[in-house]
C-alpha cells in the first residue's frame, strides 16, 4: 500500500474527466486510486499495482465466508472517479465498504438481497457491486454522483448508504435501475 503523500499525489493529478457521455468509455486515463476503510483497516492504494489490486481484492471480500473474488474494473474507476471528484471540491475522506463480494451463503443470510444480487460472483469470479457510506457526505449526495456516471443500478438505503453495480443500466421496463429502501 502507499503512504498518504503519494495517495494524495496520485489523487490531486488524476485527470479531470467530461461528463458529456457515460464515463467510462475505455479511455487510457482513467483514475486508479482509492482510499476506504473496512473493519478497523485503512487501504490507501492504486488497483492498477498487483500489490494496489490484492489490496483491493481483499477490501472487497465477503468477510463473514473470508473469501475473495474479483471486482469489476468499471467498478473500482466508478469509485476513484467519484472520490476524485469529491477531492478537486476540498472533500478528502474515504469510503467506508459496508458489501463488496458475497457469497451464496452470505447473500442468502442478507436481508433483503436480491437472488441474483450483483454482489454475487459471476462464472469468471467477478462481482458487479459494492455497498457503501462516506463520513460527511450524505448518501443522498453520493447516490446522485453514483447516477450521474451511468455504471449501473444505484440504489439509496434509508440506513445512510449506496448501492452501486454495474450491471445493467436500464431495467426490464426500460427504466433507470435506481431505487430507495426505507
Amino acid at each position: 500500500m502507499m503512504n498518504r503523500r503519494a495517495f494524495t499525489k496520485l489523487m490531486l493529478a488524476a485527470p479531470a474527466l467530461t461528463m458529456s457521455s457515460p464515463l467510462f468509455a475505455r479511455e487510457s486515463n482513467l483514475p486508479t486510486v482509492l482510499w476506504a476503510k473496512r473493519n478497523g483497516n485503512d487501504y490507501k492504494l492504486d488497483f492498477f499495482t498487483k500489490e494496489g489490486y490484492r489490496a483491493v481484492c481483499d477490501l472487497l471480500k465477503d468477510v463473514q465466508a473470508n473469501t475473495l473474488a474479483h471486482p469489476d474494473s468499471q467498478l473500482l474507476f466508478a469509485l476513484s472517479w467519484m472520490q476524485i471528484w469529491l477531492a478537486q471540491r476540498g472533500h478528502y475522506y474515504p469510503y467506508e465498504i459496508l458489501s463488496g463480494l458475497r457469497t451464496p451463503q452470505t447473500n442468502n443470510r442478507t436481508e433483503n438481497a436480491a437472488r441474483n444480487s450483483f454482489h454475487l460472483p459471476d462464472r469468471n469470479n467477478v462481482f458487479r457491486a459494492v455497498d457503501f457510506r462516506m463520513q460527511h457526505i450524505p448518501s443522498e449526495y453520493m447516490s446522485h454522483l453514483a447516477i450521474y456516471i451511468q455504471q449501473g443500478g444505484v440504489g439509496i438505503y434509508s440506513r445512510d448508504f449506496v448501492h452501486m453495480d454495474t450491471g445493467q443500466i436500464t431495467g426490464r421496463s426500460g427504466n433507470r435501475r435506481i431505487w430507495r429502501s426505507y
